[in-house]
Parts: C-alpha cells; structure tokens; sequence
C-alpha cells in the first residue's frame, strides 16, 4: 500500500503554527516520578515548535519516511537548549511528534497497489 499525503503548505503551516501555541512540559520530583502539564507556550519555544513540525510535515509529503520525520523533529526539541525551562522539560513527544502523526493520519490517503 501507497500512502498518498495530501496538503498544502499553508494548511501544513497553519497547524504548525496552532499547535505551537501550547507547549507540554515534563518535570520530576525527588522520587523520580515525571509529571507533565500543558501551558501557554513562550514565544521561542513556540517558534521552535512550529519549525519542527512545519519541517517535518514538509518532508513527510515530500515523500521522506514519516519515522524519520517525526524522530528528527522530536530529537531537535530534546537537544535544543531552549527546551529546558525552570518548571521542566519540553516533552517533546507530546509536543511534536504526537501533533504529527495526527496531521499525517488525517491527510493521509492509502491507495492499493
């Protein structure tokens, strides 16, 4: 089977941009128990957000493994210095790979071969 990916580059951008909107951050008491909560995203972590699922969305219509997409995406949160905040970390599962898949699921198409 052939998943087709249909969407433009402004749809693929304004989800981006929506989603960037609101951030998940993971954080860890004394016992090593995580906890993770939602708030309003700082402006460059919603910037950073929203390049690496415009990117990652970008690529997968492109026709470049989806994983791989949504890994790289996901790695660029954890290894950029602006995802360690005073409340957590940015849990970037949540935060990118998650609103990927989903955008992918709902444009993509399977067509038989």
């Amino acid at each position: 089977m052939k998943k087709e990916f249909y969407a433009t580059e402004q749809e693929m951008y304004d989800y981006a941009r929506d989603k960037s909107l609101r951030v998940e951050i993971r954080s860890y008491d004394e016992h090593g128990n995580s906890s993770d909560i939602w708030r309003n995203a700082r402006q460059e972590e919603s910037d950073m957000i929203e390049a690496a699922i415009y990117a990652a969305l970008l690529s997968i219509r492109d026709g470049y493994d989806s994983a791989s997409a949504k890994s790289t995406a996901e790695y660029f949160i954890h290894i950029n210095p602006i995802s360690k905040t005073a409340d957590g970390c940015i849990n970037a599962y949540g935060s990118v790979w998650i609103p990927i898949d989903e955008f992918e699921r709902m444009k993509c198409n399977e067509e038989k071969n």
